[in-house]
């Protein structure tokens, strides 16, 4: 078994979700035993694992937003202000009744983050697989411009695309073309790279309306960095001047990243 499908079947039976196939128990089989014969695939999961423990680790926690904290903290000096005078009862009560108050808004402060939180990251996890689909779609169709020149292509995509393609030229890969894709029901620009035993594919479009979630980024040379596995193969996404950039590929994350670092 090659590599390059050991480690999908592996991807998949270790990081099943949602609509992703199980692979048959041959090929699992096939491929634990490919994982113990080969340095380089045990070499490239432990980095993986390297690289997930990173992020848990180095993962930022969300603040509560300033203006919702003021607003508890105006809501309970109104219901100080209401207390005239009162007896030993009243007091305990109306500061139950505050307390209680800044515990519901503190305990809806926390779902809320929750929820946001959570939005984000699946959104991000649903464009990495249709990045992933796309690249596994498009690895054996014809580019619709073939050139190894960044200004060849960046001019080919100029009247297509509503925003400036200037993919740079990548250490140990070499620039092959290009052509358009759909992602999200508006034009992207997918340009491709290739190294000796694999394809590298880079997806340009407007990242206005995306949010990365910043649980899951990583600093990268002061460059937040969504690192993410789809199906055997790794993505790296980050925006820059109001773009998304994405790199998908079956070589190993720290790879990517630093390839990204060339942008």
């Amino acid at each position: 078994m090659e590599c390059s499908t050991a480690r999908k079947v592996l991807y998949s039976s270790q990081v099943l979700h949602g609509d992703k196939p199980a692979p048959v128990e041959t090929e699992s089989k096939d491929a634990r035993l490919h994982l113990e014969q080969c340095a380089a695939c045990q070499q490239f999961f432990a980095a993986e694992k390297s690289l997930t423990a990173l992020l848990r680790k180095h993962a930022p926690r969300e603040a509560a937003p300033s203006n919702l904290r003021e607003q508890v903290l105006s809501r309970i000096a109104e219901e100080q202000q209401k207390a005239k005078r009162p007896t030993r009862w009243s007091f305990l009560r109306r500061r139950s009744a505050i307390f209680a108050l800044a515990l519901f808004l503190l305990v809806g402060l926390i779902f809320a983050g929750l929820w946001l939180r959570s939005r984000h990251s699946q959104e991000s996890e649903q464009l990495a697989l249709i990045l992933v689909e796309d690249h596994a779609r498009y690895q054996s169709a014809a580019t619709e411009v073939t050139s190894s020149e960044p200004e060849v292509i960046n001019a080919w995509f100029r009247d297509r695309v509503r925003f400036s393609v200037q993919p740079p030229r990548l250490s140990d890969s070499s620039l092959v073309g290009g052509r358009l894709c759909n992602l999200r029901g508006h034009p992207a620009a997918l340009v491709f790279y290739r190294k000796p035993q694999t394809m590298i594919s880079l997806f340009v479009l407007d990242g206005r309306d995306i949010e990365l979630p910043k649980e899951h980024l990583i600093a990268l040379e002061e460059r937040p960095c969504f690192v993410t596995a789809e199906r055997g193969y790794n993505v790296v996404m980050w925006k820059q001047r109001g773009l998304l950039y994405a790199l998908v590929s079956d070589l190993r994350s720290a790879e990517l990243l630093q390839l990204s670092t060339q942008f």
